[in-house]
């Protein structure tokens, strides 16, 4: 869970960076908001279905070693483009991109309706405070150093261990570590 928690911070950073100094009553930032949400939600989903077929064929999450396949040319893309999975998964992910889509919307018009001026001392204050808890949150812990991958292995079976891992945060470190 705390790796889950590491990828939601990830994409909401820039929100964080952003949204205390812009309104959102602008129509420009609202639809720009939205259109972050959807894309980085949908393409986080898509690497988890991604991870989940890379798992069940190679026994380990999405790692540096996915880069490697891509390289490999045609054959490696036959193999997905004819795998009886690809178009439903396909098709599953472009219907959820809608719905998180029409979900960011109504999220947006919520907030907006309940959203009332602040004193305008209180926007930096509480970004301080937002800021704090989300580099907290991405370090994801208080200790020396951030969480590592081994902090997941708490057991001697590798599937155990494999559980407590997210595809996305896999790859971000593989791609940082070896790219």
């Amino acid at each position: 869970l705390r790796f889950d928690t590491i990828i939601v911070l990830w994409i909401l950073f820039p929100l964080l960076l952003a949204l205390p100094w812009l309104t959102l009553r602008w129509a420009v930032v609202k639809w720009c908001a939205r259109a972050y949400l959807t894309i980085t939600l949908a393409l986080s989903l898509l690497l988890l279905l991604v991870d989940s077929r890379f798992y069940d064929s190679l026994d380990t999450h999405l790692n540096f070693l996915a880069f490697e396949y891509f390289n490999q040319g045609s054959t490696f893309w036959h193999l997905i483009l004819t795998d009886p999975m690809f178009y439903p998964f396909i098709i599953g992910w472009l219907v959820s991109a809608i719905v998180i889509w029409k979900w960011t919307g109504i999220l947006l018009k919520i907030v907006n309706r309940s959203a009332k001026p602040q004193l305008w001392f209180a926007t930096p204050i509480w970004f301080v405070v937002f800021f704090v808890l989300t580099f907290l949150g991405i370090r994801g812990r208080t200790g020396l150093s951030p969480i590592g991958w081994s902090v997941a292995y708490i057991s001697s079976n590798n599937f155990v261990n494999q559980l407590g891992l997210n595809g996305v945060y896999t790859i971000g470190r593989a791609t940082m570590e070896e790219g």
